[in-house]
């Protein structure tokens, strides 16, 4: 498959930037391993629209939200980009 973007991690900027990149009909690939800084984050407080949610919540909520869009997600470790 031919991708137009891939991200490399899957945080909140690496979702929104999925997120908007595929409502403009790009074809998107997210590559992350594990919830990086999200896995150390118990509580999330102030986030926009969210009053409280732990770091893996947020993390689970937004993969779910790009999955649905029709996002490609996989599990693995970048070691080198060209």
């Amino acid at each position: 498959m031919i991708y137009d973007s891939i991200i490399i991690g899957k945080g909140p900027a690496g979702i929104q930037a999925g997120l908007y990149m595929k409502r403009a009909n790009l074809n998107i690939l997210l590559i992350t391993k594990g919830y990086g800084a999200l896995e150390k984050a118990g509580k999330i407080e102030n986030y926009y629209g969210i009053n409280e949610i732990s770091g893996i919540n947020l993390h689970e909520s937004g993969i779910e939200q790009v999955k649905n869009l029709g996002v490609e997600c996989i599990n693995d470790e970048v070691v080198r980009a060209y």
